[in-house]
Formats: C-alpha cells, sequence, structure tokens
C-alpha cells in the first residue's frame, strides 16, 4: 500500500498528526465499500508489479478520463450532450437514443466508474484532512 501511495502522490498515514487528521467518518463509510473491496484484492497481486507499472496504471489517461467523465460535473456534460443531440431536426431523436446507448455501454463496461482507480483518486484521499495549525 505505502509503495502504490508513494508512487502516485497520495497522502500517507505516516503523515497522520504531522501534516494529517483522518476522517474516521469517511474512513469507516468507505471500509465496506465496493471500490475498497476491490483495491484490497488488487493489492494482494500489487507487491508483483514495478513502480512504472502502478504509476501506469493510476495515472494512465484512461484513470484520468474515467475519474472526470463520472464526475457529477462530467455526468451532467454527458447528458446535456445527448439531450442537445435529441434537438437535431430530423434526425435527433434516434441519433440521442444511439448516443445514449453507446454512453450508456462506455462508461459502464468500458471505462466503469467503480474500482480501483475510483478508490485511489476519490475514496482514499477523502479520508484525510489537511491539519490546521
Amino acid at each position: 500500500m505505502s509503495k502504490i501511495v508513494s508512487v502516485v502522490g497520495l497522502p500517507n498515514f505516516s503523515e497522520v498528526g504531522k501534516k494529517y487528521e483522518v476522517n474516521i467518518e469517511k474512513l469507516l463509510d468507505i471500509k465496506h465499500s465496493e471500490e475498497f473491496i476491490l483495491f484490497r484484492e488488487f493489492l494482494r497481486n500489487s507487491n508483483k508489479l514495478g513502480d512504472k507499472e502502478l504509476e501506469k496504471i493510476f495515472k494512465s489517461l484512461k484513470a484520468k478520463f474515467s475519474t472526470a467523465t463520472n464526475s457529477p460535473i462530467g455526468k451532467t456534460i454527458r447528458f446535456l450532450v445527448g439531450a442537445g443531440i435529441g434537438l437535431i431536426p430530423g434526425v435527433g431523436t434516434p441519433l440521442s437514443l444511439a448516443v445514449s446507448a453507446a454512453d450508456q455501454y462506455l462508461f459502464d463496461k468500458v471505462m466503469p466508474s467503480k474500482g480501483i482507480i475510483t478508490f485511489i483518486n476519490k475514496g482514499y484521499p477523502s479520508i484525510f484532512k489537511e491539519k490546521i495549525c
């Protein structure tokens, strides 16, 4: 875990008390989340991966794109694009349905919002609060 934290550049439990405080409520909330369970499974095999491989997994364009497009703003933009296509005279409705189907397939199957990337990018950092001096 500490190897992944250092490669990705996330807060570390060794900095708790000095630089960060732990949000216990948030920690207990994510403890049973699907993302955390998947991350624990990933950790069991991650010791075989080198720093470059870990960095490639967590800092890849696909990981960043998946996180951005599944954020509230990203979901709103996806909805507005689909709705806007529906306004095109003559072909809007069938085209909008096709775009919606493609959107759902892409983000549910190809780049799902749940998983280790979501945990590392959102869940793990959310348990730390900057310590106010």
